[in-house]
């Protein structure tokens, strides 16, 4: 898979909850639905990810990107 489609799918599934939602409940579906072709070793692996804990990171990444930074 081209590395921006691996940046795409990774930044869709950041910033949108429904479609980071559809990834956790059924990766092959929401992979297709975007048009990406990942190979069988991206999506088993993808199959492996933790919802719980990308949501935690997800939620953590967002609250510092909020900061108000000087």
């Amino acid at each position: 898979m081209p590395r921006d489609d691996l940046e795409r799918l990774i930044g869709k599934a950041v910033l949108d909850p429904e479609f980071r939602e559809k990834l956790f409940a059924d990766p092959r579906q929401a992979i297709r639905e975007m048009g990406l072709d990942l190979s069988e070793e991206e999506i088993a692996a993808l199959e492996t990810v933790d919802p719980k804990k990308a949501k935690t990171a997800i939620e953590e990444m967002s609250a510092l990107a909020a900061q108000p930074w000087k």
